[in-house]
């Protein structure tokens, strides 16, 4: 036990240590009685309790000081690095809208890319093609004109050999040597009467002439003959001549329009390596800046955290530091009165210790005990 038990004189009622209790109803208050209590049953020096209530003022007074110091400490740390979280923020956030837009601008980019190399690709298609039709129908018409060629080159011949062989007849006098050869080449002209239609007034009369000219080889009949044959023969060289300037004509002009067609199809190649380039870069661009988009989206969601946890740090810390602070100003308060009834009315004290008198254990005190351990510290060095 740390007191004696001594018998007290009767007390007045405890309404009269209405403030003294409430002093006492505190827990540094309490801790304050006790160790009064214990110092006048001990028998210890008022001075000595008078003097440990002012060194105590004095320390949290000196503790006041350094908690406003560390709350305005902390305060200016709290608000900078909040203000660095909130800049951050709207960093990201402009970080953000500004890779957003280059998403957007990407993809409009990229669609109009594939939209141009959709054209381009249309018109090589519909190059090749007119190429390649060019090229049919140029053959065909080779073809037609080979042909008509041979023909005319075929009659023609045959005309040469029918004059050759009237020479023969007026050499010798016999148509029957000839009738066999002219038989041929009048078979030959009507085989090719219905393909020149145009020729038609001039293949009749010849035919008409050599077949009257087997049934009687008249000198006349061959002379006229002779001239048919020639007429025949001038009209279809001409026409020859004919086809053929339309021939070179048409390969000039094909070459012409190949030419154009071939170079059209090379701009045309190149729009499309560098439209498929742009796709591919149009591509890129949208990768990166999605990964960019990702890459601000998660960091502004850490900030945000950072933030909130932030705010929530420096919210409990200000709390605390009020808690503390409150705290310290209430237990100035406390020891204020208490110095002040020791100073002034020590008697009433006294009496409301004798009020108050039972049986505290060292135990018991050590349960109120301060922040500071002060009162159970110089209660140790008083049992020394």
């Amino acid at each position: 036990m740390c007191i004696r038990d001594r018998e007290q004189a009767p007390l007045k009622s405890s309404t009269e240590f209405a403030a003294l209790t409430e002093i006492d109803s505190h827990p540094f208050g309490n801790a304050m009685m006790s160790y009064i209590q214990l110092h006048l049953q001990t028998e210890g020096p008022i001075e000595e309790i008078n003097a440990l209530l002012i060194k105590m003022r004095d320390d949290l007074l000196r503790e006041k000081d350094s908690l406003d110091q560390d709350n305005e400490h902390e305060k200016v740390i709290c608000s900078a690095e909040i203000q660095t979280l909130n800049e951050d923020l709207k960093r990201l956030n402009q970080n953000l809208a500004d890779t957003n837009e280059r998403l957007r601008r990407a993809n409009e980019d990229h669609e109009d890319s594939q939209r141009s190399l959709a054209v381009v690709e249309s018109a090589l298609d519909a190059n090749e093609k007119k190429i390649t039709e060019g090229e049919r129908i140029r053959s065909e018409d080779q073809t037609i004109y080979s042909n008509k060629n041979s023909e005319y080159d075929e009659l023609i011949k045959a005309l040469d050999e029918a004059v050759d062989l009237l020479t023969k007849l007026q050499s010798s006098g016999s148509f029957i040597q000839i009738s066999g050869d002219l038989n041929k080449i009048k078979e030959k002209m009507l085989k090719h009467q219905a393909t020149h239609t145009k020729f038609m007034n001039m293949y009749t009369p010849v035919i008409q002439a050599l077949n009257q000219l087997a049934e009687k080889a008249e000198p006349a009949k061959v002379q006229q003959v002779f001239k048919l044959i020639a007429s025949l023969r001038r009209a279809l060289a001409d026409a020859k001549n004919e086809e053929s300037f339309a021939e070179q004509k048409a390969i000039q002009d094909w070459d012409t329009l190949k030419r154009d067609l071939l170079t059209e199809k090379a701009n045309l190649h190149s729009q499309k390596l560098q439209l498929i380039t742009r796709v591919e870069g149009d591509k890129s661009t949208i990768e990166t800046s999605e990964g960019e988009t990702s890459t601000y989206t998660s960091l502004l969601d850490n900030t945000k955290s950072s933030l909130q946890i932030k705010e929530g740090y420096c919210s409990t810390l200000k709390e605390k530091f009020t808690n503390s602070q409150n705290i310290n100003t209430r237990n100035l308060e406390l020891l204020d009165k208490l110095i002040e009834y020791f100073e002034k009315n020590v008697n009433k004290i006294k009496d409301y210790i004798r009020f108050r008198t039972q049986a505290v254990s060292y135990t018991h005190l050590r349960a109120h005990e301060t922040g500071r351990n002060l009162v159970c510290r110089l209660l140790l060095e008083k049992k020394k």
